[in-house]
């Protein structure tokens, strides 16, 4: 016969799994409003690598502290070609004031 202190601690797991569950599934949500689903499956990946007993939310954390502890690098500005610019501008200009043919 099963002993009701026993019970007790059985119907609590069940309770603590099921409110797990529950949590997971509203922070999921949350998550996919900001992430798509490659960046998910490559955060899991990351979790499976690093330390499977992580949920998404705290790896997301580490993810960060990763990425913020790298000394930050400017992104090189895009160049403009000033050239290629005056041919543009010169070619339509051609094009506006040519004559119609007839």
């Amino acid at each position: 016969m099963t002993d009701p202190a026993d019970m007790k601690s059985l119907d609590e797991n069940l309770a603590d799994a099921a409110a797990r569950t529950i949590l997971r599934a509203q922070q999921d949500s949350v998550l996919k409003s900001v992430f798509d689903g490659a960046q998910l499956k490559q955060i899991d990946k990351w979790i499976t690598t690093t330390d499977p007993t992580l949920g998404r939310t705290e790896a997301i954390r580490r993810l960060v502290e990763i990425g913020l502890s790298r000394p930050f690098e400017q992104p090189r500005a895009i160049s403009s070609n000033a050239g290629g610019a005056a041919c543009a501008n010169e070619f339509a200009e051609r094009k506006v004031d040519r004559p119609k043919r007839r």
